[in-house]
Parts: C-alpha cells; structure tokens; sequence
C-alpha cells in the first residue's frame, strides 16, 4: 500500500460518515489549510 495515499470510508458527498466523523475532518481541513481562526460551537460533543 502506498504510504501516500489516504482512504476515506464513505460515499458520495459524505455518506457514510457519522456527525462527529464530518466534524473532525472539517477541524483537520482547516488546520492543514492554515486558518487564522476556527469557530466551533460543542466540538467536544462529538468526539
């Protein structure tokens, strides 16, 4: 396997993803992407 590559389980547009799932990839995006600021309301809710 590739060390490069990431597999995602879930389909099209998020299937397959729970709310807690969505919410770590989105916190992870916006880390990799170098936000100055992340507002998150109950993050520790889902985790």
């Amino acid at each position: 396997m590739d060390k490069n590559v990431v597999f995602l389980r879930g389909g099209f547009g998020g299937e397959g993803i729970s709310g807690g799932e969505a919410q770590s990839i989105s916190i992870v995006r916006a880390i990799l992407r170098k936000f100055r600021m992340i507002l998150a309301d109950e993050v520790e809710n889902s985790f």
